[in-house]
């Protein structure tokens, strides 16, 4: 089932009404399977990493509710 911004998560997509996620360390390993569980119960999710093209790709793996921010932290 899709949420309303066409995630899926159906009632849980509701109930997160449009919140985002920052996961750091998301590229690979434990925080790319913490950003598509988020993502899944229809979250944002903003993955961060040390190496934009890492983050690019886990975005890519994850679908249209990641992004891949700049960050300089």
């Amino acid at each position: 089932m899709l949420g309303p911004d066409g995630v899926r998560g159906g009632e849980q997509a509701m109930r997160h009404g449009g919140r985002t996620a920052l996961v750091t360390g998301g590229a690979r390993g434990i925080g790319l399977e913490i950003g598509r569980r988020l993502a899944g119960q229809g979250l944002r999710v903003l993955i961060g990493a040390r190496k934009p093209a890492a983050a690019e790709e886990a975005c890519r793996a994850i679908g249209p509710a990641a992004l891949p921010p700049a960050l300089d932290v």
